[in-house]
């Protein structure tokens, strides 16, 4: 009897993991409208997006990195404002 139990599980528990994985997500992301946080999206200025780009500078231009990186900040603060 449990080895045909286990044969008839076998198969099911990638299916039953999928629609667990489906449903939690489909649930986060309802909750996380109702409180009103928001997906990230590369289309707007992001931090993120900005260290990405900036491991992506030093590893190609690390002589120059210094530089790249003080305009980048200058930049930010320009946005920002200044550090409290």
């Amino acid at each position: 009897m449990g080895g045909t139990s286990q044969h008839y599980w076998r198969g099911r528990t990638a299916e039953f993991s999928n629609r667990v994985r489906k449903s939690t997500l489909a649930r986060s992301g309802q909750s996380f409208e109702a409180l009103g946080l928001k997906t990230y999206t590369s289309n707007e200025d992001h931090i993120a997006d900005l260290l990405n780009e900036a491991w992506k500078n030093f590893q190609s231009h690390p002589e120059s990195f210094a530089q790249w990186e003080n305009f980048q900040i200058e930049e930010l603060r320009r946005k920002f404002g200044p550090v409290a």
